[in-house]
């Protein structure tokens, strides 16, 4: 909270957000932040696991997501892992959607400032800093894998995912 107050005192209204997960979905996005640009994105030397565990309230109509097996149900995370890279949507957004976002990823994720690169002109280039959020290790379990509602979320953001990556992201073995 500290951090968040000293940005917005700092004068920054707005401040790029890395969505590897549901949030690539703007719609996903939509119910927690506006935001005013939104780039194909990439942060390397990273990968995408589905192993992460969630907590969620039973009483959330939206849990429809994660609750068909909460045993053996995962959403996503990155793991730090050389060479390899993580696509995912950029948004600038609001600052104060941070708030906003850290609420809704609860206590299992971080997040934290990270380096990714922007599609421009065909070409992953340059490098921005941005606000993403990683899982926290004692939440990763490897046995579990996504719903296929949840998939659904990731897979609707095609648009902004290098054709190889989404085909890699479409037969990952989900649940129901």
């Amino acid at each position: 909270k500290q951090w968040y107050q000293r940005r917005v005192r700092g004068g920054m209204s707005e401040c790029w957000y890395f969505s590897y997960g549901s949030n690539m979905s703007p719609l996903q996005l939509s119910k927690f932040s506006q935001y005013t640009d939104v780039k194909p994105a990439r942060l390397n030397g990273w990968e995408i696991k589905f192993d992460h565990a969630d907590l969620f309230d039973d009483e959330d109509p939206d849990n429809g997501i994660w609750a068909v097996d909460p045993v053996n149900t995962g959403i996503c995370s990155i793991a730090r892992a050389p060479g390899c890279c993580v696509y995912g949507v950029a948004y600038k957004i609001p600052v104060s959607s941070l708030a906003v976002l850290d609420e809704h990823e609860g206590s299992t994720y971080y997040r934290h400032q990270m380096s990714i690169q922007m599609l421009s002109e065909g070409e992953y280039r340059g490098s921005v800093t941005c606000e993403v959020y990683v899982g926290f290790l004692t939440r990763q379990e490897p046995h579990r894998r996504p719903t296929r509602r949840y998939m659904d979320m990731l897979l609707a953001a095609k648009e902004f995912l290098p054709s190889q990556y989404f085909e890699r992201l479409e037969k990952i073995e989900t649940f129901l």
